[in-house]
């Protein structure tokens, strides 16, 4: 008798060995996108407890920007920033409204804060007006309005269309500079979490839309001169893009004046999902 609960006692200690654990469900955050030469870099430091970034920066041949973001009940609230990791002062502060939305984002320079944009929402709590103020000594003392950008939304939750007007004593400017996006039919691979557009809040403006962007061209007020990006994804089994290849070009009185294509590898952090 003692042989077989051995026996049995053995199985069972077998069979729990055996035994595999259940996988834990992720979501994906963007992580990184390097080109083959690792001259052009849009990368997060990594994400806390809360799935916020804890860093965020650019590199490439005209920008190096790293920045170190402060949270707040669970709010990105200020963004302090340098050209390097050792020598960050403040950049940029948030202040919500009672929806939790960003309704303001203050821009500093050497300690002073001097300018900063006031963003407005829809009834669907999409983003569709972004004023710009700057300081001024004239009749909107200490801060007029001198730009406002206007976003048009689709359907399917992305932002087809950016027009930017001048604004001068408070009238706006017959000129507008209109960029149009389109997408694909795949989550966007920098939408999530949100904050990102918060930490590339002048450059990140697709970071808003459901979609990956396909193309982006911008037709300038003159009529004569177009700026072009085109993406083209390598997507993996889940659909998301792992690769991109990014062609920029620019036309004047319908001459190619520039043009460069490059490579870049996108890569992802999994987060067990709670």
């Amino acid at each position: 008798m003692k042989k077989y609960l051995l026996s049995a006692a053995v199985l069972a200690v077998l069979c729990t060995a055996c035994k595999k654990d259940a996988p834990v469900p992720t979501e994906r955050f963007f992580l990184s996108m390097v080109d083959d030469n690792r001259s052009e870099i849009i990368s997060v430091g990594g994400y806390n407890k809360l799935k916020m970034p804890g860093s965020f920066s650019i590199f490439d041949e005209n920008l190096a920007y790293y920045s170190v973001p402060i949270y707040e009940n669970g709010r990105l609230t200020q963004v302090f920033a340098a050209e390097t990791r050792y020598e960050n002062s403040l950049a940029n502060a948030y202040r919500y409204n009672d929806a939790g939305k960003a309704f303001r984002v203050d821009f500093y320079s050497s300690g002073i804060m001097d300018r900063y944009d006031s963003l407005a929402y829809d009834n669907n709590g999409q983003l569709v007006t972004i004023y710009h103020r700057k300081i001024t000594y004239g009749a909107d003392y200490p801060f007029g309005i001198y730009k406002k950008d206007v976003l048009v939304w689709d359907t399917s939750g992305n932002v087809t269309q950016l027009h930017t007007i001048q604004i001068q004593n408070g009238a706006e400017g017959k000129d507008t500079l209109t960029t149009s996006y389109t997408y694909d039919k795949k989550v966007n691979f920098m939408g999530k979490p949100a904050a990102l557009f918060m930490l590339n809040y002048e450059r990140g403006i697709t970071y808003l839309s459901a979609n990956n962007m396909l193309t982006q061209v911008t037709a300038y007020p003159t009529g004569d001169s177009v700026k072009s990006v085109t993406n083209v994804y390598t997507y993996d089994n889940e659909n998301y893009p792992v690769e991109v290849k990014i062609s920029k070009k620019t036309i004047r009185a319908g001459v190619t004046t520039s043009g460069k294509t490059t490579d870049f590898k996108i890569s992802y952090e999994r987060i067990p999902i709670e």
